[in-house]
């Protein structure tokens, strides 16, 4: 009885374990899924802005991308150097810090 009483007590400890990685694997799995929502959500917009951008005249993009650049200066051998407006780069600021809290 004693062997027994021994396996029955080590299989309840192994699905106790196996229950406690069970559930933290659902709390993984739900992270994930979270984390998916997100990034579907931005590529949807993402999308959706060059979608708006495509089909734009030259005029409307050129209005677009004078909401996101101060200045581009370009030198030799093409070397670039583009100012970003200040509230673009707050935006981009704000998505890094909502990407690192998730």
């Amino acid at each position: 009885m004693g062997l027994l009483n021994e396996l029955i007590t080590e299989t309840r400890e192994q699905v106790a374990t196996a229950e406690v990685d069970m559930e933290n694997a659902q709390a993984d799995i739900d992270g994930y899924e979270q984390l998916s929502e997100k990034v579907t959500e931005r590529y949807n917009k993402v999308v959706t802005w060059a979608d708006l951008f495509s089909h734009s005249t030259i005029e409307a993009k050129k209005m677009i991308v004078a909401q996101f650049i101060s200045k581009v200066r370009v030198g030799r051998d093409y070397h670039m150097e583009i100012d970003l407006n200040a509230n673009y780069e707050m935006f981009g600021e704000m998505l890094q810090e909502e990407e690192k809290s998730a």
